[in-house]
């Protein structure tokens, strides 16, 4: 199982959604081994996740793992932004 749930939230095909997509993808690879399970929800087709998850902009990371549960707004091409939300609560994978 993985140690990371990483939910990404978009809306459609949009530039920041693309570039959000590509920059989780390479965090996971390049910082977390691998070890995260990535879920895109698309908020055009169903917003009923992102408004349970009280999402309201977007993209949105929505990251839960071991003592964790934080928010990452934005296309995430800051990765060091990401990165510091992902080690808050957790030992440094």
């Amino acid at each position: 199982m993985a140690r990371y749930r990483l939910r990404l939230f978009i809306a459609g095909d949009e530039i920041n959604s693309a570039a959000a997509k590509a920059s989780l993808d390479r965090i996971c690879a390049e910082d977390l081994g691998g070890d995260c399970r990535i879920e895109i929800v698309d908020i055009l087709r169903d917003a009923r996740l992102a408004v349970a998850e009280g999402i309201v902009v977007t993209p949105a990371l929505l990251i839960t793992g071991p003592g964790l549960r934080t928010v990452v707004l934005g296309n995430l091409t800051d990765a060091g932004k990401v990165r510091a939300a992902l080690q808050r609560g957790s030992e440094k994978p």
